[in-house]
Formats: structure tokens, sequence, C-alpha cells
């Protein structure tokens, strides 16, 4: 694999100064465009989120997933239901990449208006630190979509944030999704069978947080290089909507997670999907007709029917 890795941004002077000084603002605005046009994806430095609360979820996102399957599958995702999609997505339910065997991963869905039942069957501790992180998670996406105004010269501040008004309730696709990719013994593995196959992220942003090495990112010129694990960073990539809204500008790029040399070998990570009110139209902002118009509940609708399995 060719040595290559996408930009890191510190974005700790934005942070401290609370987005007021217009001149890191308009520099970080320009970093972000910068990473998002030629990768798609960027590290992020010197974000808000605590580190305790990632150690938290990891550690109780893990308690969560080891418990017996029957347990877990107390609180299984009806993939059905299309105002709740969340829950415990079991072994073998997953193929985001259609044309691979399914994914060798497990998940776990959170939005603030999981059902009640599903609530009281959860660990307590674990739906707290969902809670928490979603928010801390929501609070940041605010912070890029200052960034996104800025990098798309979009005059009006609240452009973003009112297209995403509804986020974690009913009318919002953005989810918060725990996953955890169990030690598989290598004779179990089918061929071209993955952690997760190739795909692109459906909504606006992705928010990511990992403890181990797995995803691996297509880069300009081609390969797919792997994402390094960088102390204190967390990986941003952009998704396909936000492509949309940029007339192509803004790349959306294909990624996949592998597996390890050794595959019994466990991975987690966390992803925060930022996605629009379902209702929100989703057009070039330029005016061009690079892509056509539509709505945010038709593209992910789409898009969610081809991963999960019958």
């Amino acid at each position: 694999m060719v040595e290559e890795n996408f930009p890191i941004i510190d974005i700790s002077s934005l942070v401290q100064t609370q987005c007021q000084d217009e001149t890191i603002l308009q520099e970080a605005a320009n970093q972000l465009m910068d990473g998002f046009s030629k990768w798609g994806f960027i590290y992020l430095k010197g974000h808000p989120i605590p580190e305790e609360s990632i150690a938290t979820l990891f550690k109780e996102s893990e308690n969560f997933f080891t418990q017996p399957v029957d347990k877990k599958r107390e609180v299984e995702m009806d993939a059905t239901d299309s105002d709740y999609i969340m829950g415990y997505v079991p072994f073998k339910m997953e193929r985001i990449d259609p044309r691979k065997p399914f994914d060798l991963k497990e998940a776990f869905d959170y939005k603030h208006h999981i059902r009640q039942d599903m609530k009281q069957k959860l660990p307590p501790q674990f739906t707290k630190s969902l809670e928490n992180f979603f928010d801390e998670c929501y609070d940041l996406s605010l912070l890029l979509f200052k960034l996104l105004n800025k990098s798309l010269d979009i005059e009006d501040d609240q452009f973003f944030p009112n297209c995403h008004r509804k986020s974690g309730y009913f009318g919002n696709g953005t989810l918060l999704r725990s996953l955890y990719y169990p030690g598989i013994d290598s004779k179990d593995i089918l061929p071209e069978q993955s952690r997760c196959g190739v795909h692109a992220d459906y909504g606006t942003l992705t928010l990511l947080f990992q403890n181990a090495e797995g995803l691996e990112v297509k880069s300009p010129s081609g390969n797919f290089i792997k994402a390094k694990l960088i102390e204190g960073t967390i990986i941003v990539n952009a998704a396909d909507l936000l492509e949309r809204w940029s007339s192509g500008r803004i790349k959306s790029t294909l990624h996949r997670v592998s597996l390890p040399k050794d595959t019994n070998q466990p991975r987690q990570s966390v992803a925060f999907f930022v996605m629009p009110d379902n209702e929100c139209i989703v057009e070039c902002l330029d005016g061009s007709n690079t892509y056509e118009p539509i709505t945010a509940f038709d593209h992910i609708d789409n898009m969610y029917k081809a991963t999960f399995r019958d």
C-alpha cells in the first residue's frame, strides 16, 4: 500500500475562541474544504469531546456486545419500522456492499426517541453514555456546520442547522452507532468477506471514533490506505448528501473495514452519522444541475434497503 494520509486539522484555537475569531474561523474553513475536496476525509484534532466520554462509551459498548446473543436480541432492531430504525443489529444482518457476503460485525443504533420498552431492557449505564455522547457529537457537528457555511460561501449561517433541526428525534435519520467486530476463526471467513464492505456514507457528515486500525479509505490516487490511529484525533468524513449540496466539490469517498492478520482479534468503533431532516430537499447550492434534487429521506431510505439482508 502506498504511504498516503488524509490531513489533520487542529481546531483547538477555534474551540477556545468559541468560533468568534473570524480569521481563525476562515482558516479552519479553508482547511476543511481542502481536505474534503481532495480526500473527503480529515482527522480532527483539538475537538471538544472529552476523552473520558469516548472511553466510557467504548467500555459500556463492550459490556453490551459481550453479553449472550439471546440477551442482545431482546433489543433487536426492526429494520421495517422507518420511525424506529434503532436497536441491536445482529451478526449476519448487514452487507453494506451487496455484491459481497454479509459483514463481520454487530452494531447498536441509538437515537433519543428510542422506544421505552427497548430502553427499559438496556443496561442503564449504556443508555446514559449513548445519550450523553449523542449530544456531544451533535454539538461538534454544529461547529462543523459553521465551517461548511464559510467554505461553501453560504450567506445564511443557519442553513445547515436548519436542515438538521430534528436530529435525534422523529423525522431525522441522524444516529449514533456503536460497532463491534468480533474475533473470527479464519476458517469461518467466506471468500471476499470483510468486516465492512466498500461503501460511501449516506448523509451529511460522519464522526468516527476507533480503538484499533482497520478503516481503509480510497485516496485521490485510487489506492485504499490505512487510516492510522492518531492520538487525540477523530476522523470526520463527508457523505453523499454533502457532495450533492456542494455540486461535487466535496467528495463522498469510498471506504471499508478490512480484516486484521489476526482475525481472532476483536475491534470496536463508534460512528455518529449526521443526516438532514427527512423532508429536507437536497439540491446543488450553486444553482447547477450536477445532481437532481432529492429529499434526504428518499436517498437514505434507498441506501438502507440495499444494506439490510432479507
